[in-house]
């Protein structure tokens, strides 16, 4: 097979181009040059145009055709579930919406691209549906389930070889393209906005609603607001310490105001001294931490290597660290994370404190 420039451009655009050249060494001088002949130029522009085009028409045409062709699971799965148009139902707000085709009434393969989505689909009692998770879902109900890549770079080769006739992601400018082509590619995906308490809430009532656990999921989200009253209730009855949780260490990151820590600080009852910071995630100055005399500092950083400089000592201030995601990701399990707060900011209380919250749903043990 001749794969030279003819084969590849045309003859006739070949020829072109050798007719170009041809024309440039009749004279010494530069075709482009500045005082050569306005014919002289405009024709050899117009060979060039014509001997290109083809090239860049065809560079075009293989780099929307590795934008469509995904891998065989892409173009099967494309082929068997002919749909029209992806619908976005996304609301204005930071409300649930879908994207895609409208999915089954209740779905029997399920992938989510975040661990709360998973978190939330295990607390609806519905694991069995899960067919695909991210490679940071932790929980107990998923560890066999096969992993289609992060929460930011799913694969989407991955997800399509699940068949799941729904998805459930949060949205992130990481995976936004992604999320995109798996609804133009025919697949239901539930966008969940996420964070916090009220978030929690909504994305429970959502997911339980898309996956017919309707019953499961306003059975959590009254248990759910059951426990964390009880919660400010007991931290209601006390002073209410000023406490600081230390999201990174290098450069020092505190939960300031509107994160999902200086929530959980303000229902156990403490006083966030970083409520004035201007970001959520203040870069703080250690100088002021030390000036701030803190009566409890809360380690939540998540360290590489498990190490950490020590702090320098503060009198009067008292160091705990809380372990794992329970000041990291908001979910089903807020209240288990805002008694693991109440707890680190009241341990004299520590026993008292258990036997309030737990009273609030003995059907489900709080796990520290």
């Amino acid at each position: 097979m001749n794969n030279g420039p003819m084969a590849l451009m045309g003859a006739p655009r070949c020829k072109a181009l050798i007719r170009l050249a041809r024309c440039k060494r009749a004279s010494s001088e530069p075709i482009f040059a500045r005082g050569a002949s306005h014919r002289r130029r405009r024709l050899a522009l117009h060979i060039l145009l014509v001997a290109m085009l083809p090239a860049t028409l065809s560079i075009s045409c293989l780099d929307q055709e590795a934008a469509t062709s995904l891998d065989e699971n892409a173009v099967n799965w494309k082929h068997e579930h002919s749909k029209p148009e992806p619908k976005d139902e996304r609301p204005s707000s930071a409300e649930p919406y879908m994207m895609g085709p409208s999915p089954e009434a209740n779905p029997s393969r399920v992938v989510t691209l975040s661990p709360a989505m998973t978190d939330i689909v295990a607390a609806l009692e519905a694991s069995e549906l899960l067919v695909g998770v991210t490679r940071f879902c932790d929980h107990p109900s998923a560890r066999s389930v096969p992993r289609i890549g992060g929460f930011l770079d799913p694969s989407l080769e991955a997800v399509l070889a699940t068949r799941p006739n729904l998805v459930i992601a949060e949205p992130s400018p990481g995976n936004r393209e992604s999320v995109k082509r798996l609804a133009e590619l025919g697949i239901p995906v539930l966008v969940v906005p996420h964070g916090g308490v009220a978030g929690a809430r909504t994305a429970i009532s959502a997911v339980g609603s898309r996956i017919g656990r309707h019953d499961e999921a306003r059975a959590l989200v009254a248990s759910f607001d059951a426990a964390l009253e009880t919660i400010k209730e007991a931290a209601s009855d006390r002073d209410p310490p000023r406490a600081a949780i230390i999201y990174g260490r290098d450069p020092l990151v505190l939960a300031g105001p509107g994160s999902f820590g200086d929530e959980l600080l303000s229902l156990a009852g403490g006083e966030n001294i970083a409520r004035s910071a201007g970001t959520p995630y203040p870069a703080y100055p250690l100088e002021l931490l030390i000036s701030q005399q803190p009566d409890v500092i809360i380690e939540a950083a998540m360290l590489a290597d498990g190490k950490a400089e020590a702090l320098p000592r503060m009198e009067g201030t008292r160091h705990t660290k809380i372990p794992g995601n329970a000041l990291l990701r908001p979910g089903p399990a807020i209240p288990a994370s805002a008694l693991q707060v109440l707890t680190a900011l009241h341990p004299e209380a520590r026993e008292e404190i258990l036997a309030a919250t737990l009273a609030w749903d003995r059907g489900r043990a709080i796990k520290e």
